[in-house]
């Protein structure tokens, strides 16, 4: 999954992206721009010319836009397939949007969408970081005005529930109110939300492999619903069960039930019984190939076991095999 942070000019997204960094380790697409840096050593960008960026192949260009800045003349901003790939997340305006989900089809996206309270303290938030106040006003309005129309038309289509792809359907909405509580609260949870798909996409892979969910000939999960069978990636899994918490529990419960999951080695107490620990992974393994797929197996084990305990022919077999091991060592 890769975070996409979206805001017009002066939200705080570098200020954002900055702060992931720092406190979280992310990795952000440094997209290429032919506009001037605001200020000196700006490294927000990858700072080329206009006639640098035609060297690149527009099947290079995983998104790309135009926007106006000093000049009529409009600045490209773009991102390469590889740029997108290696990163965790990626600014970038509506129309980049648009083309990066398109583009990129198999890769799920989450939308951090940030605002200002109103235009006067975003135009003071984007004047203050500039060399030049003066000159930073004139750019400011020029850039507010060239990208009002895309901003204007995503959050309409926001409004309207018309936005969303099968890989892009979340869009989290925040108002930037530039404190230090808002910066780093907003930080914490986004990289929450990489947390869950980190931890989902290892749950649905141990249900796959316990043939709980079924993957189809395109490596997908099959899910039936009331408009046939539907399938997904497990990255879509993940984002369309954050959506239905109904179906997030059903899903977290059945891999619970599992005996051998990544979670169970840390759900067990301390002084837990390791030979039960391990005779009910053993019988699981016997037992699953023998039973119909996503059948839980959890109260016929401990059955199993109980008998066990029960059956003085039991103790006797592990008389007869545990006698020459102990007669071993004490023969030490």
């Amino acid at each position: 999954m890769k975070t996409l942070i979206v805001g017009r000019t002066g939200t705080g997204k570098d200020t954002l992206k900055e702060t992931l960094e720092k406190d979280y380790g992310w990795k952000f697409v440094k997209s290429y721009t032919t506009r001037e840096p605001r200020y000196d050593n700006e490294d927000t960008h990858i700072f080329i010319t206009h006639d640098e960026a035609k060297s690149f192949k527009d099947s290079d260009k995983v998104a790309s836009t135009l926007i106006k800045n000093k000049t009529d003349i409009p600045d490209e901003y773009f991102a390469t397939f590889s740029q997108v790939r290696e990163a965790d997340a990626y600014i970038i305006d509506p129309i980049g949007v648009a083309k990066l989900i398109k583009n990129m089809p198999d890769t799920v996206f989450e939308i951090i969408y940030i605002t200002a309270p109103d235009k006067e303290t975003q135009k003071n938030m984007a004047i203050g970081r500039a060399d030049n106040p003066d000159a930073a006003k004139s750019v400011f309005e020029k850039r507010y005005e060239s990208e009002d129309k895309q901003f204007t038309d995503f959050e309409n289509s926001i409004k309207s529930e018309t936005f969303g792809a099968d890989n892009c359907n979340i869009v989290i909405q925040t108002t930037n109110n530039y404190t230090k509580e808002w910066l780093k609260a907003m930080a914490f949870t986004i990289n929450s939300r990489k947390q869950y798909y980190r931890n989902m996409n290892e749950i649905l892979n141990d249900l796959i492999n316990a043939k709980i969910l079924i993957k189809d000939n395109n490596n997908k999960i099959k899910v039936y619903t009331d408009q046939g069978i539907k399938a997904y990636t497990i990255e879509e899994m993940s984002q369309s069960l954050i959506m239905n918490p109904q179906n997030l529990g059903y899903i977290t419960q059945n891999w619970l039930k599992m005996p051998n999951t990544a979670l169970s080695d840390f759900t067990k107490e301390k002084d837990s019984n390791i030979l039960d620990i391990k005779l009910k992974n053993y019988l699981y393994d016997l037992m699953q190939p023998m039973v119909e797929e996503g059948e839980f197996l959890d109260d016929k084990i401990n059955n199993i076991i109980k008998e066990l305990i029960d059956d003085n022919n039991f103790y006797q077999m592990l008389d007869e095999y545990f006698m020459p091991l102990i007669k071993k060592q004490l023969n030490k």
